[in-house]
């Protein structure tokens, strides 16, 4: 059986790897993975997100014997041997997705390696520690405290402009953590886009600011109007660290919002782990659908 961190290794780099669904079942049937795992899969789902399929077919494996754990093998050795990643270089921050790819297979061939030097010399494979459900968990909670120790070095910039640029990096690295396809910021004509991302087949977005006072209402009206000018199918995700005045959230409230509201707040309940992103950004959509109010706090759920 494989250790827990080459499991670790081989979800992480297959996260990285292949950013849409389409791409990673196509590389596990490359990768002879049985049919009737593959098809198990709610590939068309979705609220079935990439990495919970990633969990469920390697998970699977490993329940499966030897032949799982045949394909397991296939799948580290073909990521390890591909020879580029231009895939992911022709998409949006190609050259970040690259990176990170690059990162991750890297890692997997570290730590792959590593077991099979132990294999050999041992002539055993060594004991699993942990049941995958408390590795996925573990390895979620260790991302989130990555994220967590990144976040508060913030608070120790003193330069603003850096302090707001290196926050939309953190989030950047948020949303790739929860698979919702982030854009880094962006500008076109007479407007700068700080972010965008993807979240139930609708384009979000991103407004981040980190000043000293709760926001008054005049940029959330200007974050608004930015949205009102893009398809339908857009929504905004508007990031105050300090959050928002009470005369902000009185003159928004029941005007038929355009984008829901975050603060300090509730992203410290995400980095802590007490409520998953992605639920909590349903839940604040959902509310502002049902009462128009686009705050709803996280400690109010």
């Amino acid at each position: 059986m494989f250790p827990p961190e080459v499991i670790h290794a081989l979800k992480d780099a297959l996260k990285h790897a292949y950013w849409y669904k389409d791409d990673l079942r196509a590389f596990l049937l490359a990768c002879d993975v049985p049919h009737k795992v593959i098809t198990r899969q709610a590939w068309h789902d979705p609220q079935q997100y990439k990495i919970r399929i990633i969990n469920a077919v390697v998970e699977e494996l490993l329940l499966s014997g030897d032949s799982g754990l045949g394909a397991l093998r296939r799948m580290a050795k073909r990521l390890i041997d591909l020879p580029n990643l231009d895939h992911l270089r022709r998409l949006e921050d190609g050259a970040k997705k690259v990176a990170a790819a690059r990162k991750a297979i890297d890692y997997l061939a570290t730590v792959a390696g590593t077991y099979d030097a132990t294999l050999k010399r041992d002539g055993a494979t060594p004991k699993r520690a942990d049941s995958e459900k408390a590795v996925t968990a573990r390895r979620l909670s260790e991302e989130l405290s990555k994220l967590h120790e990144q976040f508060m070095s913030l608070v120790s910039t003193s330069d603003a402009n850096r302090r707001g640029y290196l926050f939309e990096k953190f989030l950047y690295e948020l949303f790739v953590l929860h698979d919702l396809n982030p854009r880094g910021a962006f500008k076109i004509t007479g407007e700068q886009i700080d972010g965008a991302f993807e979240f139930d087949n609708t384009q979000f977005l991103l407004e981040a600011k980190w000043e000293k006072n709760p926001l008054a209402a005049e940029p959330i009206d200007v974050f608004c109007r930015k949205i009102e000018r893009k398809l339908d199918n857009t929504l905004g995700l508007f990031v105050s660290l300090n959050g928002f005045s009470e005369d902000a959230l009185l003159a928004i409230r029941g005007n038929r919002p355009s984008a829901i509201l975050m603060d300090g707040q509730d992203l410290a309940v995400v980095l802590q782990g007490i409520h998953d992103f992605r639920e909590l950004l349903k839940q604040k959509i959902r509310h502002a659908a049902h009462t128009g109010d686009p705050f709803l706090r996280a400690t109010e759920l």
